[in-house]
This record gives structure tokens, sequence and C-alpha cells, in this order.
């Protein structure tokens, strides 16, 4: 029996889907599933790591929040006491908190690995920016930095081998994209292959904060991209590593090829 927590989000959602297609039994859990499971309520977990052999941990929001080491201390510590054989955990590349959080679970005693991973591509395909790209123009504070832009199926693809084949124990597979984009490079590979003028529009913090609010972007939300435009986008990231090719054997995908494979899902129609 595996595990893998917000069931519901981008790569958990898809490392469910590669379960579901091999028959194999896994409990996928979120704060409304049948056996409910919330990072912030500790009492939710003992019911469910019950039996289970190995587990996928995404932590929500992120795991630079306040708060996430004293959370995955306690529930890597629950973790051990009932006999999980393997943790895979999901991190995020230049984020201290989140480093911290990775030692914890590689040292923690329980065989793990760990898949580090650059930015979203698909946070302009099924998230806050996808109507902006739509629309022509995608909204960010003024940021001119690179960034290694990853497809999520490469970052769920990694962590479904690392929780269910033997081997990758102990590595931290470090994921990025296969090219160094800036957000104005992204705006130019949207408008080359959407066939349709997509530009950044470049503004204050505070005006861009101000659109996610009205947005709907809940709080927490708006409070992590804060910090990770202010702090992490400064070109501590504006590089390419070769997780996905050290643990699949095959390179990354590209943005472009991103962008094809989404059209024909209908969500640039």
């Amino acid at each position: 029996m595996y595990l893998v927590t917000a069931v519901k989000g981008k790569t958990s959602s898809r490392v469910a889907r590669m379960m579901d297609e091999k028959g194999i039994t896994y409990r996928g859990v979120s704060r409304s599933s049948d056996i409910p499971f919330d990072w912030y309520d500790p009492r939710t977990w003992d019911k469910a790591l019950e039996g289970i052999k190995a587990a996928y941990l995404v932590f929500l929001p992120d795991l630079a929040v306040p708060g996430s080491i004293e959370i995955i201390t306690a529930f890597t510590e629950l973790a051990k006491k009932k006999a999980v054989e393997k943790l895979v955990l999901l991190s995020g590349r230049g984020e201290e908190e989140a480093q911290k959080c990775e030692q914890i679970v590689l040292n923690c005693g329980i065989p793990s690995t760990v898949v580090r991973a650059s930015w979203f591509a698909q946070n302009f395909s099924e998230y806050f920016w996808q109507p902006e790209v739509l629309k022509g123009k995608i909204t960010i504070p003024e940021n001119h930095t690179k960034e290694a832009f990853i497809d999520i199926d490469d970052i769920a693809e990694v962590a479904f081998a690392s929780l269910t084949e033997d081997g990758h124990e102990g590595k931290i597979y470090e994921v990025s994209g296969p090219e160094l984009l800036s957000f104005d490079d992204i705006a130019q590979k949207f408008s080359e292959g959407l066939g349709r003028k997509v530009k950044i529009d470049h503004v204050s913090m505070d005006e861009f904060k101000q659109g996610l609010t009205q947005a709907n972007v809940p709080n927490d939300v708006v409070d992590l991209l804060e910090y990770l435009f202010a702090e992490v986008l400064d070109g501590r990231n504006a590089y390419i590593s070769t997780g996905v090719e050290e643990a699949l054997g095959r390179p990354a995908t590209s943005f472009t090829e991103f962008i094809n494979k989404t059209k024909s899902t209908g969500v640039w129609a």
C-alpha cells in the first residue's frame, strides 16, 4: 500500500494516475478524502499511515512556509514508528526551509528520496496564469531572471519511479527543464506556439498581489508567490539541473514541447 498525500494536487494527481494505470494499490489522501489528511492536524496522520509501505510527501502550501520543519520532523517520527519503508519528498530549488526539511527526511532512518523541482510550467496552463495567457498578457512583478521551468509530468514520473522502484534511495534528484527562460522568453514561446501575441506586463509587487487577490488566489499562495519573486527568483536558480535524466534516463521536456502537448487538451482554445 502506497500513500499519496495532496492527492488532488498537480504532481500527486499524476502519480495517482500512474498507479491506477499500473494497477498499484495506493491510498490517496487530502483534507476531503475518505481518510482525511491534514499536515496541520497531526490527529489525521496515524490512520492515513496505517499499513503504508511507502509514501509520497507533498507539503502544502510549500516547504518554505514557517512551521514546515517542525511538522515534517513530527511526521517522519510517526512514519518510522508505523514501519513505513520508503519516503519520497517533493521539494523546491533555492528554498532554505525546504532544504532543511529535505535533510530531516533523508536522515530520519527511513530510506528516502528527494525530488527538488524548479518552477512548474503548468502554472501557465492549470493555475492562475492560464486566463492571462488566453488574454495575451501575463502579469508579474518586475523580474528578468531566468528559470528552468519544468513540466510537472516529468516531476511526477521521477516521483513515481522513486516511490515504486529500488535504487533511488538516498538521492536528491534536482529536476528542471532543459533551458533557461525569463518570463519574457516564456511570452515569446507562447506567441510562437499559439500563433497569437502574448506579452509580459511588469508591475509592482503591490499591484501583483492585488491582482492575485482579485482573482481569488488564497492568501497563503499570495504570500508564497511574494516570497518566491522577492527572494527565490533572484538568480540563485538560473541554472539547468539533470535530475530527470539521472532518474529516468531521458531528457527533460522543453517548454515548447509542453506547449505543443497541452494544445491537444483544449486549454488554449
